[in-house]
């Protein structure tokens, strides 16, 4: 097994713990999925990585694997 396989690995199991922890609560629900839509009959308040985002009352979120490119310095 390749180095970024045994830390993606790592960090899944470790982001696993985190939810599971949550989902404790009752207004926590906790799914797997590669794509969620999210509907509200309020208008929904959002940020992507820290950036406001159009409200709605819809929100669809989509996992792309290898969508971008990261560099990072050696």
């Amino acid at each position: 097994m390749h180095k970024l396989d045994e830390q993606k690995e790592k960090y899944s199991a470790e982001l696993d713990e985190i939810l599971q922890q949550y989902s404790a609560y009752s207004c926590v629900i906790y799914r797997k999925c590669k794509q969620v839509r999210i509907v509200s009959q309020k208008r929904i308040p959002w940020t992507l990585d820290g950036e406001p985002a159009k409200e709605g009352d819809q929100v669809d979120i989509e996992v792309v694997p290898q969508a971008i490119q990261v560099m990072i310095p050696k």
